[in-house]
């Protein structure tokens, strides 16, 4: 069968206006004609995709318009007994001098049939001239913005190549059968391997991680930790030695790197902070039951007068490995998603870099017309889940909650800030929140609020250490009562230097 598809872009989605659009090639229309006239399968497919004025003569013109109509009112090709029937008032005039060029088309039409068409070669000229002819059209398009409106048009030049790359992409998928038990194990296997893990046992094992071709988000009060998770994610795919790329928008790619290396080696992030102490876990039957404190130490700060050579001491040796990581910064509200997809071409060609994993810090600043924020952010999330699929990474990502949600006891979806489509459109939607209490113990809670193909609706508690970039130490199912254990805890006054975002 042909690649094309039933989400294939027709050559002219505006018939009336043929400006730029080329003509079909004789050999080429000649062949579509004889498809339209006798071919009950793939006449179809041209119908749907083929509008007559692509024909540069008119009787192909003409013989197009009416086998197309003769199409959709009898859902059949005319065939041998009426295809002469639909040009019959020009085959019958005497004064008609067309009439021979309609009877030769006719002709040739069964004489094509006759010696066999290969319909696969046909149906793949067709594709190839529909794609030329969508990226003139874009050309001719993009040019016409910009020179009306120079700089100014760029976003929605990007935005049209965006959209043609992206129908590039999809307009020849392969067909999936219930009987390819092959692609079915190796969607299992893959479900099992946890490619891209958490860290986190109780996510793990449930399949709640990310995953290529997936977009994870999670939501989070301002300061809760969200770029630590982001931080975390990644480096833990860079020890199951995949490629990682960091895209921030908030943080500079310098404390992206900085922090990297300090989840990386767990040092502190200032001198005074290389001894501190963190909450942990105590369980029974891997059950939560109570806290315990207790004071860790580390060697290293990223303070430290000597960290520079404690730098090349501890990496002198993995350069070429920790390569595997990259960071790209964008200003607040300065990146789309097309220029992103940009981004990865780039890297692509001019770095052999093809990352992974990628996490973006975070959608909520992606670039949007101020008229029309929500909307377009909820189709910003929309095109990078569709950037997922396209490039087959795994993508992560974080959003604010709004300003009622930095404050109630209980966080959830409803306290998304912005548009709300991100949680139709992700994969998974975790919640990361703590109360001041749970900061000054460094405890958060994570509930899984969506999972697509795997469980979702249940807490977790993580104990943390963000005064040594670790985001996670210990984790556990979260009790019915673990807000009561939370207030039964004594204050802590002394100051809490960990800061996260």
């Amino acid at each position: 069968m042909s690649n094309l598809d039933a989400t294939q872009t027709p050559v002219n989605p505006n018939p009336q206006n043929t400006d730029g659009y080329a003509k079909l090639p004789q050999c080429l229309a000649e062949n579509l004609l004889a498809l339209l006239a006798f071919n009950p399968e793939y006449g179809r497919l041209v119908v749907g995709y083929i509008e007559p004025h692509l024909f540069e003569n008119e009787a192909y013109r003409t013989l197009a318009t009416r086998m197309r109509d003769y199409w959709r009112q009898h859902d059949k090709p005319p065939g041998k007994a009426h295809v002469g029937d639909l040009v019959a008032d020009i085959l019958q005039s005497p004064r008609n001098p067309h009439a021979a060029a309609y009877r030769t088309a006719i002709t040739g039409m069964a004489v094509l049939t006759d010696a066999g068409i290969n319909t696969n070669y046909v149906m793949e000229q067709l594709e190839t001239f529909m794609r030329l002819q969508s990226f003139k059209h874009a050309i001719l398009q993009s040019a016409e913005m910009i020179e009306s409106r120079q700089h100014l048009a760029l976003p929605d030049v990007e935005q049209l190549f965006s959209k043609l790359l992206r129908g590039q992409h999809s307009t020849s998928p392969r067909l999936c059968r219930a009987g390819d038990l092959d692609q079915l194990k190796s969607y299992l296997a893959r479900r099992k391997e946890h490619e891209f893990p958490t860290g986190i046992p109780l996510l793990d094992s449930r399949g709640v991680a990310p995953a290529r071709g997936k977009l994870m988000v999670l939501l989070g009060q301002s300061g809760a930790g969200k770029s630590w998770w982001l931080i975390d994610i990644g480096r833990r795919a860079f020890w199951a030695r995949k490629r990682v790329l960091y895209v921030t928008l908030e943080l500079s790619k310098d404390a992206y790197l900085s922090r990297f290396h300090q989840n990386l080696a767990a040092w502190a992030w200032r001198e005074e902070a290389k001894t501190t102490s963190v909450t942990r876990l105590r369980l029974q039957d891997d059950k939560l039951v109570g806290f315990r404190r207790e004071p860790v130490s580390v060697e290293v700060s990223l303070q430290d007068p000597d960290i520079a050579n404690k730098l090349d001491q501890r990496n002198a040796n993995q350069i070429g490995f920790l390569n595997r990581v990259a960071f790209e910064e964008f200003g607040m509200r300065s990146l789309t998603v097309a220029q992103l997809r940009a981004v990865l071409d780039r890297l692509e060609l001019t770095d052999n870099f093809i990352p992974d994993l990628m996490t973006v810090d975070y959608i909520g600043v992606l670039k949007t017309s101020s008229d029309n924020h929500r909307i377009e952010l909820g189709h910003a999330v929309e095109e990078l889940r569709a950037l997922a699929v396209e490039k087959n990474i795994a993508i992560v990502t974080a959003q604010q909650v709004n300003r009622q949600g930095q404050s109630v006891k209980e966080l959830t979806r409803d306290h998304i800030a912005e548009d709300y489509s991100p949680i139709n459109t992700a994969d998974f939607v975790l919640i990361l929140q703590r109360n001041p209490r749970e900061k000054q113990y460094k405890l958060a809670r994570i509930r899984v609020d969506k999972a697509r193909d795997a469980p979702d609706g249940f807490n977790l508690i993580v104990s943390q250490n963000y005064d040594h970039g670790q985001f996670v130490l210990q984790s556990a199912a979260r009790p019915d009562r673990y807000l009561d254990l939370i207030d039964e805890l004594p204050e802590l006054n002394q100051p809490q230097p960990n800061s996260a975002r």
